[in-house]
């Protein structure tokens, strides 16, 4: 007998830096979300799609969970309770070392808890921590919540993965997919290079540029297989504008041109782009700048 199709979403969530994006990345197959090693890369629901042989499930990457102290921190955290609370089953990750939670992590598994929301804990990076560092994690987390289930996974080893998805089924609905079997993600094209831009800066730039920078695609023409694309690159300081262009232009350059190259491998046709740097004073506290930024939803 054929077994009954499964159709869901899986919200990732979790403190800055603990994984999500890769294990996404790796579930999928895709490259879905940006990676770095900055914290709070991700700052909106990223969906990537995952499509198994009696299964469609949506993955939504969430930014990572921390005390807002600006406008935009707020929007990421009304994102992670949006995407959190809608889900059919959360995942909560927490890097193999770490033994506690901090207050802003315990908020939210306290609600979801209330709530009775389904949450199973993804303990990180196992392949980085012996086993001694991995058990005390596991033991402690056990002990605070009533976990639908522990899975300790390697998303950068895929080790894991496959126990992972066996427990997230549990609490999938049954149900018609609502995507194509080719299809990784809902992102827009044009959504798709701001985030491939913004990743190319975000790794190649120092600490003090990244919390201000934002990307805005202010072009995007799409005629047979050839994209004509322009990006703005928008920082809150005058100093920081200097940075990202760099001597000579050198750096502003280095970041468009290995975007361009990440967008013509995920787009599979020819791109030509121009960036700018722009700057926007004070854009994260700004109502008006995180609307035309697409923060702040136009429905909401």
């Amino acid at each position: 007998m054929k077994k009954e199709f499964k159709f869901g979403a899986v919200a990732v969530t979790g403190r800055a830096n603990a994984g999500k994006s890769t294990l996404i990345n790796a579930v999928v197959g895709e490259k879905v979300s940006i990676v770095s090693p900055k914290p709070q890369t991700t700052r909106g629901a990223v969906r990537g799609i995952y499509n198994g042989e009696n299964c469609q499930i949506v993955f939504s990457d969430v930014p990572g969970i921390h005390d807002a102290k600006t406008g935009l921190g707020r929007e990421m955290m009304r994102s992670i309770n949006v995407e959190a609370f809608s889900a059919d089953c959360v995942l909560f990750l927490m890097e193999a070392g770490k033994t506690r939670f901090q207050e802003p992590e315990k908020r939210l598994l306290s609600s979801l808890f209330r709530e009775e929301r389904p949450v199973i804990l993804v303990v990180t990076k196992i392949d980085l921590y012996p086993k001694e560092k991995i058990l005390p994690t596991i033991a402690a987390a056990a002990s605070e919540y009533n976990f639908a289930a522990v899975v300790p996974v390697s998303a950068r080893k895929r080790d894991g993965l496959d126990i992972l998805l066996s427990e997230i089924i549990k609490y999938i609905p049954n149900g018609a997919p609502r995507y194509g079997e080719d299809e990784y993600t809902d992102m827009p094209m044009r959504e798709m290079l701001g985030e491939i831009i913004r990743e190319k800066a975000l790794l190649h730039l120092g600490d003090e540029v990244p919390h201000g920078l934002a990307v805005e695609v202010v072009r995007f023409d799409e005629k047979g297989d050839l994209i004509s694309a322009a990006a703005d690159i928008i920082c809150e300081k005058q100093n920081h504008k200097g940075i990202i262009i760099g001597k000579g232009g050198a750096m502003l350059k280095k970041i468009a041109e290995e975007a361009r190259l990440d967008a013509e491998k995920a787009f599979g046709c020819r791109i030509f782009l121009e960036c700018w740097v722009k700057v926007r004073e004070g854009w994260r506290d700004s109502p008006k700048d995180l609307s035309e930024l697409g923060f702040i939803k136009k429905d909401e």
